[in-house]
């Protein structure tokens, strides 16, 4: 800690005490130490929590802690930040006590002067950096121990197993590795194995050399073999003296087995065999009952599963066959063994690896020479990827209709709006007219002409928003804050967030880079959202709108949409800006989450939406290449979440208008 000061926690209630202390330590520091007090245990306990101390100097007795409750008082920080006391008791005991409880020095008042006292601190802090220090390698150490998967041991010159992880417990049978201390190989392998490896760990003992890497068959007296990669040293203690061996042993019984079992011809055999997407297969007959299947050597790439699996299990060809398909199945071999013409279908199977796949099966009856059926032969084949094809052509297509119709209703929506609006406003005219005519001097008539007028502007407000569905294309592209858009989206709602008694929580990121966007359109979209979180929480809530920064990853879905021609949206890696709106309202019924973005589409009661609202809002989001959910959220009400591509530093885009 040289050059820098060293930051003191004096907790003590007596301001004499504290006075002497700071003479004390300011006399011999010169300056460079800083001295923060406090006469309580539980505000030393506060302070410390915030950080930024490096030694406590404690009295023993405090207003709210005697003796050493104080200590207890700070247990959580015991080991972190070294802890002296400093006290009137002039007790042994109480010393110890103090000690064991963490203390790293006890001090008596009045028996030290400054040159000690600031020795004896900063021995603590040297002390407790030590042994913190210690404590991380130990954890370390142990966390090594504890996962790595190789088996690690330490042994004592007679070959006695002093300390073992778990994975070498496990070898010999045992959940707890104290139960192997004591034993040596003996105890575990056959005699033959133990007597070569001791033979080996005398060798290293005798000359100090290691043992790298040998490959050992280890024996079992059971008749279990196994084989491992074995590395063997010396263990010195703090004199380098040899005082045992250590070593680690890495399992490889299963490529050793494959080493042994596989040649270069069965290689190239499996190769072509993992290529082969059809096979055939025979079912044997017996009486109309099936009693025994075989299946060729193609079964493997296509199911997973051997042809001696097959064999062993007359039952694995049902017991693969997807749940929902099983009766389409068995239908076709039941018609087989009536001997009905051949056919064939397309199902699905559970391959041994979990993995689902479609294949066609076509099976052909086979008779003996009194016409008997004997059995039938049939043809698999994988057809998954023509499956996937055929359904990412169907996507491709609904999209595309969807599309169309979209189009065609902002097309109807357009002329629909063009039409309505210009009678409204001649109405509406008429009615302003008529308010200022004497007429409306009469209450009742004022009263009838006011409901009128309300009406007219709801359905301008419908006529509006058809023609914010059916707007064009062309975007204001610029670069903006969007913590800045959305603090102006929420104050033009604050009317109706303050008439829904809706309470508004803000979690803005700071230092958000900007979004390349259309202002008034992505201000829009918020207030749309606002607006119906505040009306999904008729009697008040809380709202809540969070941004933050984050990165794609490889695994989110979808990076690219079944028939958008315009690109991918988002590449894995990209730094995008995520809002989200949460409101503690009544939530989305399940079955209506899915039509939400249709138009004319609403889950309000009548009168209290058009449907067209977040058709709107997904629709500039799709121009703006950025992604919209709506999901209910677990603990109760609805998130709207948007996703907008980040402008990343150096990238050119517009310049914000004044």
């Amino acid at each position: 800690m040289s050059g820098e000061p060293i930051h003191v926690l004096l907790v003590e209630d007596n301001p004499g005490d504290v006075a002497l202390m700071k003479i004390m330590l300011a006399e011999e520091c010169d300056g460079r130490v800083v001295i923060e007090t406090t006469s309580r245990a539980a505000d030393a306990a506060e302070r410390l929590k915030a950080g930024g101390i490096d030694v406590v100097l404690l009295d023993l007795s405090l207003p709210d802690a005697h003796g050493t409750e104080a200590l207890v008082r700070l247990q959580a920080y015991v080991g972190r930040v070294p802890i002296v006391v400093q006290t009137g008791l002039d007790d042994d005991d109480v010393a110890v006590q103090a000690m064991q409880l963490g203390a790293q020095d006890y001090i008596t008042k009045g028996k030290s002067d400054g040159r000690l006292l600031m020795r004896r601190i900063r021995q603590a802090i040297e002390r407790t950096r030590t042994m913190r220090e210690l404590a991380d390698q130990r954890r370390r150490l142990d966390a090594l121990m504890e996962n790595i998967p190789d088996r690690v041991y330490f042994k004592n010159r007679e070959g006695a197993f002093i300390q073992v992880n778990p994975a070498l417990a496990n070898l010999y049978g045992f959940d707890d590795p104290q139960q192997v201390m004591g034993k040596t190989d003996a105890d575990f392998f056959s005699d033959e194995h133990a007597g070569q490896a001791r033979a080996d760990e005398e060798g290293v003992l005798r000359t100090g050399e290691p043992i790298i890497g040998k490959m050992e068959r280890e024996t079992f007296p059971g008749g279990r073999t196994t084989w491992a990669l074995t590395t063997k040293m010396a263990l010195k203690d703090e004199a380098g003296e040899i005082i045992g061996t250590f070593g680690v042993s890495r399992d490889i019984t299963a490529l050793k087995t494959a080493e042994l079992a596989l040649r270069g011809s069965e290689e190239r055999y499996m190769r072509l065999l993992n290529s082969v997407t059809d096979y055939v297969y025979t079912v044997l007959l017996e009486k109309g009952h099936v009693v025994s299947t075989q299946h060729g050597a193609g079964c493997l790439a296509v199911t997973g599963f051997s042809p001696e699996e097959f064999e062993r299990d007359t039952m694995l060809w049902h017991k693969i066959i997807f749940p929902d398909d099983r009766d389409a199945v068995v239908n076709m071999v039941l018609s087989a063994v009536k001997g009905d013409a051949a056919f064939e279908i397309e199902h699905r199977l559970v391959r041994k690896d979990g993995k689902i796949r479609w294949i066609r099966n076509k099976h052909v009856p086979r008779r003996d020479g009194s016409g008997h059926i004997v059995a039938y032969d049939g043809l698999m084949s994988d057809i998954t990827d023509r499956k996937r094809s055929d359904e990412d052509l169907k996507a491709a297509q609904s999209q595309l209709m969807q599309a169309e119709k979209l189009h065609s209703i902002g097309q109807l929506a357009a002329g629909v709006a063009h039409e309505v609006k210009n009678p409204l406003q001649v109405i509406l005219v008429g009615l302003n007219y008529m308010g200022d005519s004497p007429l409306a001097a009469n209450g009742e008539t004022r009263s009838v002409l006011g409901e009128m007028r309300d009406a007219v502007q709801r359905a301008n407000a419908v006529v509006q928003d058809l023609l914010d569905f059916a707007s064009p294309r062309e975007l204001g592209m610029q670069a903006r804050a969007i913590n800045t858009l959305l603090e102006k989206a929420i104050r033009f709602v604050r009317h109706d967030i303050t008439k829904a008694g809706v309470k508004v929580v803000t979690n803005l990121a700071a230092g958000l880079p900007e979004a390349s966007v259309d202002p008034t359109k992505i201000e829009q979209v918020f207030i749309n959202l606002i607006t119906n979180a505040c009306h999904a929480m008729p009697t008040g809530g809380t709202l809540t709108v969070t941004t933050r920064e984050r990165v794609m990853t490889p695994g989110e879905s979808p990076q690219h949409d079944s028939g958008d021609r315009s690109g991918i949206r988002f590449r894995s890696g990209e730094p995008v800006l995520a809002i989200e709106i949460r409101d503690t309202g009544t939530g989305v019924p399940p079955e209506k989450l899915n039509r939400i973005f249709e138009p004319f589409y609403t889950t309000k009661s009548t009168g209290k939406g058009t449907g067209l609202g977040l058709s709107v809002t997904q629709k500039i989001i799709d121009l703006h290449r950025g992604k919209i959910s709506i999901e209910n959220h677990p603990e109760g009400g609805v998130i709207a979440t948007i996703t907008l591509k980040a402008i990343k530093p150096g990238d050119r885009a517009p310049k914000e208008r004044p």
